[in-house]
């Protein structure tokens, strides 16, 4: 028989595992259809959600390398869905801005991803739903014990940057200042 945490273990995989299938899986998939991989499609999440970044910008919020997003940044210009221009205010260095394919691919996969997470939500009763978002909180704030932890979970939000989110405030807690990255 199973002891408690064993169950509580058990079940936290089960609901890794239903997100997975129930949100995720789905996103991954649209991805796929779309012909981009999935570090194509962060790196225009990324774009869409940071204003122009440059090459470098991007290879630190990926965590990949110069090359490696000199290469990626080659096939997405090649499908279309980014372009490179000179910074207006420095021209040696570039930007990379979405094209407006780029843009609606984004901003279609992220709005099925919240509809898909909403319509599960949506079948738990409020109380239910409050008790999921404390719980949730509560795990995150035992997880996140150091800024490298929350550096390596970190979304990269960008300007769509929530205050409230709770790795910002985790981060704000153990360091006493706020994010500057994101």
């Amino acid at each position: 028989m199973p002891q408690d945490g064993e169950l509580l273990l058990t079940t936290a995989k089960l609901f890794c595992g239903a997100l997975t299938v129930a949100v995720t899986g789905p996103v991954l998939e649209e991805i796929a259809r779309l012909a981009l991989t999935e570090t194509q499609f962060a790196a225009l999440r990324y774009i869409l959600l940071h204003d122009m970044p440059a090459p470098t910008e991007l290879a630190d919020g990926l965590g990949i390398s110069s090359a490696a997003v000199t290469r990626l940044a080659d096939r997405l210009e090649r499908k279309g869905l980014l372009i490179r221009q000179p910074d207006p205010e420095d021209r040696r260095t570039l930007r990379l801005v979405l094209t407006e394919e780029g843009r609606r691919i984004v901003e279609q996969v992220i709005e099925g991803e919240q509809a898909r997470f909403d319509d599960v939500i949506k079948r738990l009763p409020p109380s239910l739903r409050d008790a999921f978002e404390t719980g949730i909180k509560a795990f995150l704030d035992a997880c996140l014990t150091s800024p490298d932890e929350i550096e390596r979970i970190c979304l990269r939000c960008g300007w769509v940057h929530n205050p409230g989110c709770p790795g910002s405030i985790a981060y704000q807690r153990l360091t006493g200042k706020p994010m500057e990255r994101y």
